[in-house]
């Protein structure tokens, strides 16, 4: 399955069942799918990570992780004030970079593409820019000091290589268990070691 395949069975799950909360107000691709070209055979042990904005905070929508049309989707879903400012977005790393109207799913009422529209305006400012470099080295430099240097190989391997280590789920982990090339810093692709990197910088 491609990526372009992957992107529309998410697109049918919020459809069929991510809109139905009554505070629903649109979805959004999130993580290492918004870096890779349609053509791109998507991993099957990776998942699929999707915000559903919703008008007001609810609790009792806690991140969940499914399989759905044999992909596997992780689900958060943040309330519209978490991300309706630039200054709540594009100085974080791991949030700036899925900011793009290309990777709604989802918009009824047109404000997620009106509030992306204008925050890609601004992604690549000298200012968003440092704040999220800032952001990335401390999140990295933080998460590289709580290593457990007598843990499995595998395990440091995630935390050497990962520049998201917030959005480690079982299926990453899972990943360097069962595919032994896949700690070959060279083939691990957009969604690790670069992923700092174009983020920081690279314009929308």
């Amino acid at each position: 399955m491609n990526v372009s395949q992957v992107k529309e069975a998410a697109r049918q799950w919020v459809i069929e069942d991510g809109s139905k909360s009554p505070d629903f107000m649109g979805a959004y691709l999130v993580g290492s799918i918004t870096h890779l070209p349609d053509n791109f055979d998507f991993p099957t042990s990776s998942d699929v990570d999707i915000a559903v904005v919703l008008a007001q905070p609810n609790p009792g929508n806690k991140p969940t992780e499914f399989l759905y049309r044999d992909v596997l989707i992780e689900v958060n879903y943040p309330p519209w004030s978490d991300i309706n400012s630039p200054e709540v977005v594009l100085g974080e790393y791991q949030r700036a970079g899925g900011v793009r109207p290309a990777n709604i799913l989802s918009d009824p009422s047109g404000e997620l593409s009106s509030l992306f529209g204008a925050l890609s305006n601004d992604f690549a400012k000298r200012r968003w820019v440092g704040r999220r470099c800032e952001d990335a080295m401390r999140n990295t430099l933080g998460f590289l000091k709580r290593v457990d240097e007598w843990a499995l190989y595998h395990d440091q391997v995630t935390c050497w290589f990962s520049a998201e280590p917030a959005h480690a789920t079982s299926s990453s982990r899972q990943r360097y268990r069962t595919q032994p090339s896949a700690v070959d810093p060279w083939r691990l692709g957009p969604s690790s070691t670069v992923t700092v990197i174009w983020t920081c910088t690279k314009a929308s």
